[in-house]
């Protein structure tokens, strides 16, 4: 194999430099203040695109399904169309040990929905992820890769916007929102702009980061890995 990945390593190295389609870049030349947002669709990507802070936010969509690429060669990996474009935006070279400082963001974040298929998603990228550049999970180093979640409640009144993680922080001070609109949200399509512009902000956090606690890599196998049987087994231990 070790020729194919050779090849196929420098095919990719050449093409860092290419403009990858899809990709809203963000403007700021210190890069380490800069966020990738990968998404589900073109629809978030706009959205983020309208709500953004240009020179810290860049946005991503991903269409069409990403590979498990558990047990995939770097030469099966780099034939991956859609994985190819998300790490050559980053600036990610499988089989090379990452510095931070040459990627092209300080932070990966992943904007998918929190239904059945987003998660999916965030799955296949987080294993994609740890699979080539299992240092980017490093818990003694700042976290690289984040989910964003979707705020569960949003009370409004006028031009006053209070977002809630989950419900039950809602139902705790929820006397103090009587008479404000309440909306309960399902994920990141229920946002409207000004959400956007609160969470990018920072204004509300919701951003979640991968870290490994030690379990990453067993977890993954069972998810991605050749036996179904442990999957099986352990996906009816967690249920």
């Amino acid at each position: 194999h070790s020729q194919a990945n050779k090849k196929a390593v420098k095919e990719h190295q050449k093409n860092l430099r290419k403009k990858v389609p899809g990709l809203v870049d963000a403007t700021s030349k210190d890069r380490f203040i800069t966020q990738l947002l990968v998404t589900e669709g073109l629809s978030a990507a706009s959205m983020i695109t309208n709500a953004r802070d240009p020179k810290v936010h860049a946005s991503y969509p991903l269409t069409g399904k990403v590979n498990n690429v558990y047990g995939s060669t770097i030469a099966q990996l780099l034939k991956m169309g859609k994985v190819t474009d998300l790490i050559t935006a980053i600036g990610l070279v499988p089989g090379q040990k990452t510095l931070r400082s040459q990627l092209n963001f300080g932070k990966v974040v992943i904007a998918t929905d929190a239904d059945v298929d987003g998660s999916d998603i965030m799955t296949l990228l987080i294993n994609l992820f740890y699979q080539y550049w299992p240092h980017l999970f490093d818990p003694n180093y700042d976290p690289f890769i984040y989910r964003l979640v979707a705020p569960n409640v949003c009370a409004v009144k006028g031009n006053n916007r209070v977002h809630f993680a989950t419900r039950s922080e809602y139902e705790k001070v929820k006397n103090k929102y009587k008479g404000w609109t309440i909306n309960y949200y399902k994920g990141l399509g229920s946002m409207v702009q000004k959400d956007w512009e609160m969470i990018l902000s920072g204004e509300t956090d919701t951003l979640i980061p991968f870290v490994d606690d030690g379990n990453m890599k067993e977890t993954l196998k069972l998810l991605f890995g050749p036996s179904a049987d442990d999957r099986k087994e352990w996906l009816q231990g967690e249920t």
